[in-house]
């Protein structure tokens, strides 16, 4: 883990806050009990836990995709437990970028037309030099006109970096990024995730990972077990 920055980070933005959450099953077991959890801008906090432990409920809840029997969530100020699910899609959407296990990406696109795909949703104009840029961010913007299919595993979960942080998201979630990919590709997928939040760009990074060499490249370390988080 790097140096912690929670002195430096007094008074930071916290685009990302999250109060005494819960979530509770038909059965009654809850998969998350009270969680608290603030991220601030510049920020990249990895959330450790083994498989089962809560971390990709806990990464669906803040985004909005589940909501909690209990607690809330504000992205940049709005509480998107308090809205209807079309706003939560709209925040979710404008508001933050989503990385996930595998890429996600289409197949029949290439990786500039994947990233202009979701800023043109966003009606963002001068997509295709935003999507480009983006790629030349996480370096690889050799790959513009290439396909998933033509792509290494590496290189496709580094275009859907591009594609979360493209138009200006200060929120990037990723949900156990490097889960599909050898030693020297996760490596690589920590630096990049690193690099975009020290950047200058204004934003801040939630990972999940059950990788002890995560801890290598993030600011604060939270432990998730049994759907408690905890600080280390």
């Amino acid at each position: 883990m790097l140096t912690s920055k929670r002195q430096d980070l007094e008074g930071v933005a916290h685009p990302l806050k999250a109060n005494d959450l819960h979530l509770s099953y038909v059965k009654g077991d809850e998969v998350l009990t009270g969680v608290d959890l603030v991220l601030h801008t510049g920020e990249l906090i990895l959330v450790r836990g083994v498989s089962g432990s809560g971390k990709t409920t806990l990464l669906n809840v803040l985004s909005g995709l589940l909501s909690p029997s209990r607690g809330t969530v504000c992205i940049n100020g709005v509480d998107i437990t308090k809205v209807s699910e079309s706003q939560r899609d709209a925040i979710r959407l404008h508001e933050m970028g989503m990385v996930f296990q595998h890429h996600g990406l289409v197949p029949d696109f290439t990786a500039r037309e994947n990233i202009e795909l979701v800023l043109r949703a966003r009606e963002i104009k001068n997509s295709a030099a935003i999507a480009m840029g983006a790629l030349e961010e996480v370096g690889v913007a050799e790959l513009a006109d290439r396909r998933p299919a033509e792509m290494s595993g590496g290189q496709a979960q580094r275009v859907g970096i591009a594609r979360a942080i493209a138009g200006g998201h200060r929120i990037v979630l990723a949900d156990e990024p490097t889960g599909q990919l050898d030693r020297a590709n996760t490596d690589m997928i920590f630096k990049v995730l690193r690099h975009i939040v020290t950047d200058g760009a204004d934003r801040a990074v939630l990972l999940s990972s059950h990788d002890p060499r995560a801890c290598d490249y993030v600011d604060r370390v939270l432990d998730m077990e049994d759907g408690v988080l905890e600080e280390v």
